[in-house]
């Protein structure tokens, strides 16, 4: 039997997107665009026509064509269940799509309006509920269960036995550690590493440095490791430690670092002081067969970190 065509919902990038990868690989063809009509800036997008939602069913009945909605994060992914939602209720089926090019266990279970992309892994035992959205490369372990409408980008690791709550977005190249609990509607900017569980709502920084905690203040971006390791160290004010949380959790470049460069070890007070003022510790010279290396005008390299 020939699947309906569809209906996208959407008139932007993702919706053209969303377009190309159904008609490319994924068996349908999209024959409208459809969006609220204070957003209609051209009747047609990719050669198709874009028609109101208010009167989609009119002119693309529901007995004749399928939906899709087309929808990023936006409102914390609210939008997109929204329309989701709007579109049941006019009678429409919603259609998902999961690229061929997707490694996907067969006992696997995905809802209505998913979308997976090409390179994604869902390993066994994963259920995925209605409305999710899985960008390039995301891998999602064993045993995790991601609720309704939630948005995860490109190459975030989800491993094994992980909740996700409902309308969660996680951001590029994130890592959710085992066995962890996210709850609803939270935020978890790119490059972040959650090594704990999260609260409903929660929000967390992301950039090279930021490590996930339940709370968004520049406290709970640090590790447990660190938060363990500073404990151990004597003498140190507390403006100093403040110093330090804030260093870590900034993302600018100029700033950007991995955590382990920033351990407060026992003997390396002086060392960490001295990478606040810009100044990295000192090394040993580079030695190239045996030999150490000078610099051009006499010194030896001290290995100033960059």
């Amino acid at each position: 039997m020939t699947a309906k065509p569809l209906v996208v919902f959407g008139a932007g990038e993702l919706a053209e997107v969303a377009c190309w990868y159904f008609e490319h690989d994924g068996g349908r063809r999209v024959a409208a665009f459809t969006i609220d009509g204070d957003w209609i800036a051209s009747d047609t997008l990719a050669g198709k026509p874009v028609v109101e939602f208010t009167s989609i069913e009119a002119h693309y009945p529901p007995a004749a064509f399928d939906f899709f909605v087309a929808v990023g994060y936006s409102r914390v992914n609210g939008l997109r269940e929204q329309k989701c939602l709007a579109a049941l209720a006019k009678g429409y089926e919603l259609a998902s799509y999961v690229s061929p090019l997707a490694t996907v266990a067969a006992n696997a279970e995905i809802g209505w309006n998913a979308f997976v992309l090409e390179d994604c892994t869902i390993q066994p035992f994963v259920t995925i509920g209605n409305g999710v959205t899985l960008w390039s490369r995301a891998i999602i372990g064993h045993h995790v269960r991601i609720g309704d409408f939630v948005f995860i980008s490109s190459n975030v690791m989800v491993a094994g036995g992980v909740k996700v709550g409902e309308r969660t977005f996680i951001g590029v190249n994130s890592t959710i550690n085992d066995h962890l609990t996210i709850g609803q509607r939270c935020v978890i900017g790119s490059a972040s590493l959650v090594t704990k569980d999260l609260a409903d709502e929660s929000r967390v920084g992301g950039g090279r440095t930021a490590v996930a905690g339940a709370e968004p203040s520049a406290e709970g971006l640090l590790t447990d490791a660190v938060a363990q390791t500073r404990a151990r160290v004597r003498g140190q004010t507390r403006p100093e430690l403040d110093e330090f949380a804030r260093r870590i959790s900034d993302p600018s470049p100029d700033r950007a670092g991995t955590v382990a460069g920033f351990f407060l070890l026992p003997g390396r007070r002086q060392s960490w002081l001295g990478r606040l003022g810009g100044r990295g510790p000192r090394r040993s010279a580079p030695r190239v067969g045996g030999v150490a290396v000078s610099q051009p005008d006499g010194r030896r390299d001290r290995g100033v970190r960059r």
